[in-house]
């Protein structure tokens, strides 16, 4: 900063620290966002060695600690990222998972390259220089979490207040594990720039997450073989892709039911359109294809 002497006060030096990023929207035209950091007065005297470290955007921070461009690294900020913490809550690292992100095949390759997987672990104080990390990031809780100053209150996610205990049972009975785990999911695949500055604890204490993981593991143990197979088409861009996602979806449909008869039914009780009574036929077809093939595979390698 130069100093002003046309003002009626001048003299003495203003230290600024500022923030500058700047993007191309267009081929000739240029954008800047300037934030002024820290501005002090210059007396003359050292500097103070405890000095925080400058802030970085979260690209920047990625940019850094992956070895790569600030433009690869910009690909990376929507990735999940996990917290990882030891049994007495200590934080240990955060977990990046890119898998899941829409990356250039060429930095997929890159990751591969200098970390050998694209889930990758950084240090635990990681996100301490981040910009809009605060020393006390707000705290996140899931639908079953513990208060963490008030015990005897618990996180309803569907009703967005802390509540008893008995309260689940009583205003929720039979959505506790969807409810859980939908509230879990969006957690987790919340992307890291907006995990900044909110944190929820690997270790936190949850009412009821031993008896949603119970009653997931009981109505997985009751799917039939041909709903298990419908749910590895999900990702098809065909009619069967569009049906294995409906019936992900549909809360109702009877998992455990391994008869072609009964489904084709409960698709036309259900007012399914023709489209996907086709699709349903079809996909009925592959699988049965698929387990002859498979039983045609075993019969082969027992006679060897």
């Amino acid at each position: 900063m130069e100093i002003d002497k046309e003002r009626p006060y001048w003299g003495h030096r203003i230290d600024v620290k500022a923030s500058v990023w700047v993007s191309r929207p267009g081929r000739a035209i240029w954008a800047s966002v300037c934030k002024v950091e820290n501005a002090k007065l210059d007396r003359g005297f050292f500097d103070d060695p405890e000095e925080e470290p400058p802030r970085v955007s979260l690209t920047e921070a990625l940019a850094e600690e992956l070895g790569l461009t600030f433009d690869e690294a910009d690909e990376l900020v929507d990735a999940q990222v996990d917290e990882l913490a030891n049994d007495e809550g200590v934080v240990h690292g955060w977990l990046f998972d890119f898998s899941d992100l829409d990356l250039t095949a060429r930095l997929r390759r890159k990751l591969e390259r200098k970390h050998s997987d694209l889930r990758v672990t950084v240090a635990p104080y990681f996100f301490d220089r981040v910009h809009g990390r605060d020393s006390q990031p707000r705290r996140h809780y899931v639908h079953g979490d513990q208060h963490e100053s008030e015990p005897a209150k618990y996180f309803c996610a569907s009703c967005d207040l802390f509540v008893s205990a008995d309260h689940f049972e009583a205003e929720h009975a039979g959505e506790t594990e969807e409810r859980f785990f939908a509230s879990m999911r969006a957690w987790q695949r919340r992307p890291a720039r907006s995990k900044i500055n909110v944190r929820r604890p690997a270790t936190a204490s949850n009412l009821i997450v031993a008896a949603a993981t119970a009653q997931r593991a009981a109505r997985e143990a009751t799917r039939s073989a041909f709903n298990r197979w419908l749910e590895q088409q999900l990702k098809r861009n065909d009619p069967v892709g569009d049906l294995a996602r409906d019936v992900k979806g549909d809360r109702t449909f009877p998992i455990a039911e391994g008869s072609r008869g009964a489904l084709e039914a409960y698709f036309e009780r259900s007012g399914a359109v023709p489209e996907a009574i086709r699709a349903f036929r079809e996909a009925w077809r592959e699988f049965q294809a698929a387990a002859a093939r498979q039983e045609a595979g075993s019969s082969v390698q027992i006679g060897q």
